[in-house]
């Protein structure tokens, strides 16, 4: 498998490893694809190690740790997803086998009371016997974080007052570790990262720049991206590795398609840009970057983006900066990226509609405001079909030439349309048992009624 094209982000691994050497818990926070995993992950490279024993003056040991990994959401499934990591990276065998012990106990305990002092053993003997300190990276971190017990984050908290300078935990998680949970022993554990919370925003330029630039030649790209190209890029995603991703890998899709043609189509980014906005996966990832946001951040980027922001809060505008979903510009709030003001444009547009709305551009059905969930093929070309007759009859002859086609005219059965429908009233009407926009006009065909 081709090694992933990723980009170094060197400012905030430098942040990190000031943090360290002082031996402080790290806690980075950013919404999701905004490359968090990408820099946790870059912590274990040689030559940041090298550079951890240098500025620390002390030998250490960085443990990645995929959160997603737990056997069961419990203490004794995160103790046992650690252990499992720590002896992944231990190489010195008479260690290892003290390790596998005491992660045996975790796993086959004589009672429950047994797992974390058996956790805590192991750790113990991976800092004292190996003499060197020990970073645990947890990665995607917000469910654990949320479901755990508050014993198991204070036990944490109890090996790092043990190990004050030997012990450390990097966390990665979408929001601000408390914002969702605030108890006595909740807290105690938190406050380990109150020195060191940093928030991880887009791609600077340069590093976006050679991102574009490698994903470009891994996808085939033979020409060098041109400085007009990478302008545009940035423009239109900001530097979130994410969008970079999906929007290169359209640019080299339509780079070869022209390729032979010798039609140039940067000579028209217009074209560009609405073919990036018909992309599912630009959309799916606008709509997750919102998606995650609460719902008067939500609100706040919508009137950003539709011009109507004046009434915003300073703390509004710190927050949507914290995120990196904003710049400013001339003292005035703007989107940081053109695919997603054109996303959140669109929406608001579709939000405003009364009734039934199709909007081909993006694929979806909304219903008084609501996306809908979302409709197979042959849904989405019925609906697509019924709108654009609205308040129109549509007899089954139509319907099956534009759903199946013309050649399925005598094979498509009344039955086999009915069920179709059925299944497209159970997502869009609010109460399918008695619609209110698709109609059936018995023996003629079916109406969708709309304001």
């Amino acid at each position: 498998m081709p090694t992933p094209v990723t980009v170094r982000r060197e400012d905030e691994i430098d942040r990190i490893l000031q943090a360290l050497r002082d031996s402080h818990c790290i806690s980075i926070v950013g919404l999701s694809n905004m490359g968090k995993s990408t820099l946790i992950r870059s912590l274990l490279a040689t030559d940041v190690v090298d550079r951890y024993t240098h500025v620390a003056n002390r030998q250490a040991v960085f443990i990645y740790i995929d959160c997603n990994g737990m056997l069961e959401l419990s203490g004794q499934g995160f103790y046992e997803l650690i252990l499992r990591a720590v002896q992944q990276n231990i190489d010195e065998v008479d260690l290892l086998s003290h390790v596998a012990e005491h992660y045996q106990k975790v796993v086959e305990p004589d009672s429950q009371f047994m797992v974390p002092f058996s956790f805590n053993s192991a750790m113990t003997t991976v800092i004292e016997e190996g003499d060197r300190d020990v970073i645990l990276l947890l990665d995607e971190f917000d469910e654990a974080f949320d479901s755990l017990d508050a014993r198991v984050l204070l036990n944490l908290r109890h090996m790092k007052d043990r190990y004050p300078r030997n012990l450390i935990y990097i966390t990665a998680t979408v929001r601000r570790l408390g914002s969702r949970r605030f108890d006595e022993q909740t807290a105690e554990f938190i406050e380990m990262f109150a020195s060191a919370t940093f928030y991880l925003g887009p791609l600077k330029r340069a590093e976006a720049d050679e991102l574009v630039r490698g994903l470009a030649a891994h996808a085939g790209v033979t020409d060098e991206i041109s400085e007009h190209e990478l302008d545009f890029m940035w423009e239109q995603t900001g530097g979130h590795p994410r969008l970079l991703r999906a929007a290169v890998s359209q640019l080299a899709e339509l780079l070869h398609e022209t390729e032979a043609s010798g039609a140039p189509i940067t000579d028209n980014f217009e074209t560009v840009l609405d073919y990036f906005l018909h992309d599912a996966t630009i959309r799916t990832e606008c709509s997750r970057l919102i998606g995650q946001l609460a719902p008067d951040e939500r609100q706040a980027l919508g009137q950003i983006a539709t011009g109507s922001a004046e009434q915003l809060s300073p703390t509004m505008i710190t927050a949507l900066l914290r995120w990196g979903l904003i710049e400013m510009e001339e003292g005035e709030p703007s989107i940081f990226a053109d695919l997603l003001f054109e996303f959140l444009r669109r929406q608001a547009r579709v939000e405003q509609e009364d009734g039934l709305w199709v909007d081909h551009d993006a694929g979806e059905v909304w219903v008084e405001g609501a996306s809908t969930p979302a409709l197979t093929e042959l849904e989405f070309k019925l609906m697509s079909l019924l709108f654009e007759r609205r308040n129109k009859l549509t007899d089954k002859y139509q319907i099956v030439e534009t759903v199946w086609g013309v050649e399925y005219i005598d094979e498509v059965d009344d039955a086999r349309i009915e069920k179709l429908v059925s299944r497209l009233r159970s997502k869009v009407e609010p109460d399918s048992g008695s619609p209110r926009y698709i109609t059936t006009v018995r023996g003629r065909g079916y109406k969708l009624i709309t304001p």
